[in-house]
């Protein structure tokens, strides 16, 4: 799936002329690179993401339901959907950590899950984008564990990918992955806010 999802995003950037060529051999840092610096960016890239996202939540109530934890997508629910969806967006990100080659920084075998922190950072400035009551708004940012709304957010990062936005959802690992390395002093760091 991973793979897929890379190549239907290579393909994407083929299609808009991006880049030229077959896709490469492996997955480098330079492909990264090049899917943020394709981010159309009136604001910073973080805020790109954000309203794209916000975008698609907005036209499904099932998208609303999950990122609130409402109607069939309760707390427990979500846990148990969000244990295929984190395998999923985990390795996705762990790609990013193996391009920038952060893995072997000090545990070269460690794993590289997209952090909670980044996730929650995400969830509570999409929440003035939705089209939720200010009661649901203001609940959603003060009610809900910062567990939950990993877990909403990893489900929705899959449904984002299984409904084929591949190339949306790999810039928003992208900028979750350059948030999470902010405070670094490594040399590719990006400014995504």
């Amino acid at each position: 799936m991973v793979a897929c999802s890379l190549h239907f995003t290579f393909e994407d950037l083929l299609a808009e002329q991006l880049i030229s060529g077959e896709p490469p051999p492996k997955i480098t840092q330079d492909l990264f690179v090049l899917l943020g610096s394709s981010l159309d960016c009136e604001d910073s890239p973080f805020d790109t993401i954000r309203q794209n996202f916000a975008h698609w939540l907005n036209h499904s109530p099932q998208n609303i339901e999950i990122f609130m934890g409402s109607n069939l997508y309760t707390n427990e629910t979500l846990r148990h959907l969000s244990g295929f969806a984190t395998c999923f967006t985990d390795v996705c990100f762990w790609q990013l950590s193996r391009a920038y080659m952060v893995h072997t920084a000090k545990k070269p075998k460690a794993q590289h899950q997209v952090p909670n922190e980044s996730l929650n950072f995400l969830y509570d400035r999409l929440v003035p984008l939705l089209s939720i009551s200010k009661q649901d708004a203001q609940w959603a940012l003060t009610q809900r564990h910062w567990n939950n709304k990993g877990n909403s957010l990893e489900v929705l990062l899959f449904l984002f990918a299984e409904e084929g936005y591949h190339r949306a959802f790999w810039q928003t690992l992208w900028v979750l992955f350059m948030h999470q390395h902010k405070d670094f002093r490594f040399p590719w760091i990006v400014q995504v806010l």
